[in-house]
């Protein structure tokens, strides 16, 4: 059992029921899922757009991390606040998928 003690916002139990959801086109397949956990809502949500732009077989993922009941977790009082940092600016990269690509992952759990 997860020691709820610190939690703002949150659930005395967890709500386990996962949205799941897959697709792919001639290049790659894809599968998503989220749970919504201890929060009152769900707060995270993700965009899978395979055929983004064709004309240059561009695909576009995303994961958005909500951080309502998060920031509880940036309390911490043995360490300075700079290490606990809450930031808005988020971390984008480009990658390239060729043949010898096995797998990509794109995840979010929290805020750092």
């Amino acid at each position: 059992m997860q020691d709820k003690s610190n939690f703002t916002m949150s659930l005395d139990e967890p709500v386990r029921t996962k949205f799941s959801n897959k697709g792919g086109n001639a290049r790659f397949d894809y599968g998503v899922s989220a749970m919504q956990g201890y929060r009152e809502q769900m707060e995270d949500a993700h965009v899978a757009l395979v055929n983004f732009d064709a004309a240059s077989a561009t695909s576009f993922f995303a994961v958005y991390d909500g951080h309502g009941g998060d920031l509880v977790y940036k309390n911490n009082v043995s360490l300075e606040a700079r290490y606990q940092a809450v930031t808005a600016f988020p971390e984008v990269r480009s990658v390239e998928i060729t043949a010898g690509t096995e797998f990509l992952v794109i995840a979010c759990d929290g805020i750092w």
